[in-house]
C-alpha cells in the first residue's frame, strides 16, 4: 500500500466532525435567538448562563437573563440587529449566570435570520469586565482631571464633559451637553478652528492646537488653549469623531475688557 492510499483510508476513517460538534467544543459561549429573541440553540459553554441543560431553555426569552437596569439597551439592541442583515454592533450588559450572580457579558451579533441554514440571530458571549474596567478608569480620569476636557461629535456636538470645562466655560453639564462648540466659539475664531477640524476629520492632520476665545453665558470671553486629536475609539452614544482637550484660563480681566472694547 503506497503512501497516499494509505493516508486516503486514514483520512476516510476520521469522525466527520458537524458544525454543531465544533461550536460544542468553543471556549466562547454562542447561543441562536430567533426573532422573538427566543433561544433556538446554545452551546456547551453557554451552561454558565443557562445551566447545565441548555436544552431546558429553548423556547425561552434570553432577555431573562439580563440585569433589570441593561435590559431596555438590550432590547433596543437586539431589535436594531434583527432589522438588518449580518454583523451588529457590540453590546457590554449585566447578565444572570446559572448561580444567580450577574456578570459583565459583551454580546456580539450577528443576524443570519435569511440564512436558511441558521434561521436566527447568532450571539457570541465574552467576559466584558475588562471593559467595564477600563471605562470606569477613563471616566474617572476624565472627572478628575484639573483641566477641561470634552469629547466631541463629527458635528460639534458634545457627547461628553467634564467638571473643569464646566467651570471655566460657566455652563451647567446638562446644559453644555445640548450644545455645539460651534455655538460657544467666538465668531472670530470659528473660521480657523473648523479648518482645522475639516483637515482632521480628513486625514490630513492628526491633531492641531491653537489659542481661542469661548464665549460664556454673560457674554464673556474665554480665553483658551485648545489641543485637539481624533479618537475613533470612544464610543459616547454614537461613533465619536473627535476628543478635546481644553486647558484654558481666564485672562486678566482688564485684558478681557480690552480685547472686548477692539472687536
Amino acid at each position: 500500500m503506497d503512501g497516499a492510499t494509505a493516508a486516503l483510508i486514514e483520512t476516510s476513517e476520521r469522525p466527520r466532525w458537524t458544525p454543531r460538534a465544533l461550536l460544542d467544543h468553543l471556549a466562547v459561549a454562542v447561543v441562536v435567538i430567533d426573532s422573538d429573541v427566543r433561544l433556538v440553540y446554545g452551546n456547551r459553554s453557554a451552561s454558565a448562563f443557562f445551566g447545565d441543560d441548555v436544552g431546558d431553555w429553548i423556547g425561552a426569552d434570553v432577555l431573562r437573563l439580563v440585569h433589570p437596569d441593561d435590559l431596555s439597551e438590550a432590547r433596543t439592541a437586539l431589535e436594531q440587529a434583527s432589522s438588518q442583515p449580518g454583523p451588529a454592533p457590540s453590546l457590554i450588559v449585566r447578565l444572570r449566570s446559572s448561580t444567580g450572580d450577574y456578570q459583565w457579558i459583551e454580546l456580539s451579533g450577528d443576524n443570519q435570520l435569511d440564512n436558511p441554514a441558521i434561521d436566527g440571530i447568532v450571539l457570541t458571549l465574552r467576559d466584558g469586565s475588562s471593559q467595564v474596567a477600563a471605562e470606569d478608569l477613563f471616566r474617572s480620569a476624565f472627572e478628575s482631571a484639573p483641566y477641561g476636557l470634552a469629547v466631541v461629535a463629527p458635528d460639534g456636538s458634545y457627547r461628553r464633559v467634564n467638571r473643569a470645562l464646566c467651570e471655566l466655560m460657566g455652563y451647567p453639564a446638562e446644559v453644555l451637553l445640548t450644545k455645539t462648540f460651534q455655538d460657544l466659539t467666538h465668531p472670530d475664531d470659528l473660521d480657523t478652528d473648523l479648518e482645522y477640524v475639516n483637515q482632521m476629520l480628513a486625514g490630513e492632520i492628526d491633531t492641531y492646537t491653537m489659542e481661542k476665545r469661548y464665549l460664556d453665558p454673560t457674554g464673556e470671553v474665554v480665553w483658551v488653549e485648545l489641543k485637539v486629536c481624533v479618537d475613533v475609539t470612544l464610543d459616547v452614544d454614537e461613533s465619536v469623531g473627535e476628543e478635546v482637550s481644553v486647558r484654558g484660563h481666564r485672562r486678566a480681566h482688564h485684558r478681557c475688557g480690552a480685547r472686548h472694547h477692539r472687536l
